[in-house]
């Protein structure tokens, strides 16, 4: 995500788009665990029958959060960010038996990798997915960088570093399974292409943070994919959403059949 990507029309950003673009109830039946004792079933001295207690029934197991995806805020004077619009709907849908989760990032230097590091510590994914918005078509990335370009966030700051970890590696290289990616978005016809510069915005920022906290809290498969800039009450974006959720869906379902 940059800011001078933000500015490209509206017309060329739409390359990814192709052309074309009642059964009778069963009686109720009486047996033992709901048929009232006969009097003779009940022991002298025993509880009466009003004070027996039905076993509780074991609640059932919570989903499991196999699936984290990420989003931003608006920024840079626009009012809405298409990789956040674009995943909101998806929260708590259930993919391959695991329910996904989606989560709004601040456009802000290091409050960005500090929410996404506690929400990857907090549900433990098995697959974690940033979101971004400021390319041409869809892209995703294949190498994160531990750098920082002076770029103003949301609160008008500059980063405070030129890294982003001063102890981390210099790069780190996507677990997505790339092609399997590029794939899932032209079987909607959706162009994806590959790309090894996320920027060096809050886009890499969160590809960094998503790469070095994935591994050590459970995450088989990380990584990063842009969107294009697509207005919400464009004509264009209903269709946009429809195709990249079925997109992820297929990645996922790919992910978790291995």
């Amino acid at each position: 995500m940059s800011q001078t990507r933000l500015m490209l029309p509206l017309a060329a950003l739409w390359l990814a788009l192709a052309a074309g673009c009642s059964r009778p109830a069963a009686p109720v039946r009486r047996d033992a665990t709901n048929a009232s004792p006969s009097p003779a079933a009940v022991q002298p001295g025993g509880p009466k029958p009003a004070d027996i207690t039905p076993p509780r029934p074991e609640p059932a197991s919570p989903p499991k959060i196999g699936v984290l995806l990420t989003g931003y805020e608006p920024f840079g004077g626009a009012p809405f960010n298409t990789s956040w619009e674009v995943i909101r709907d998806l929260d708590g849908e259930q993919v391959a038996g695991r329910t996904v989760r989606t989560l709004r990032l601040p456009v802000v230097w290091q409050k960005a990798s500090d929410v996404l590091s506690q929400a990857i510590a907090s549900y433990s994914p098995e697959v974690v997915i940033c979101l971004g918005m400021g390319t041409e078509t869809v892209q995703v990335e294949r190498v994160a960088r531990n750098e920082r370009r002076r770029y103003r966030d949301n609160s008008g700051d500059f980063p405070a570093d030129a890294v982003i970890r001063p102890a981390g590696p210099q790069t780190y290289r996507t677990t997505l399974p790339v092609s399997a990616v590029v794939d899932a978005f032209a079987a909607q016809s959706l162009v994806c292409r590959q790309s090894d510069d996320a920027g060096g915005y809050l886009c890499n920022e969160a590809f960094y943070t998503c790469m070095a906290e994935s591994s050590g809290h459970g995450a088989s498969v990380a990584g990063f994919i842009h969107v294009p800039v697509i207005p919400p009450d464009s004509p264009l974006y209903p269709e946009f959403e429809r195709r990249t959720h079925a997109a992820i869906r297929q990645i996922l379902r790919g992910v978790f059949s291995h």
